[in-house]
């Protein structure tokens, strides 16, 4: 158990620090590249997006199952 928490919090850890590294800079770069509206856009897009397709694909699981807390 002690094993899985310390894997999983370097885990957690290592993405933030690389998220907090890379994301910055890339969303700098392509604020350049296609002006700030078109960057807002881009990022507004992405985010409705996924969660559109995790909202579907919950209802995707919970049909057959009728168990809503198995996939939380």
């Amino acid at each position: 158990m002690c094993r899985l928490v310390r894997c999983s919090t370097y885990e957690i850890t290592s993405q933030f620090i690389a998220t907090l590294i890379f994301v910055p800079a890339s969303l700098k770069y392509l604020e350049r590249l296609w002006g700030s509206i078109e960057t807002l856009k881009f990022i507004f897009v992405s985010i409705v997006a996924s969660n559109i397709i995790a909202f579907g694909f919950n209802w995707i699981e919970f049909i057959p199952t009728r168990n809503a807390d198995l996939f939380l």
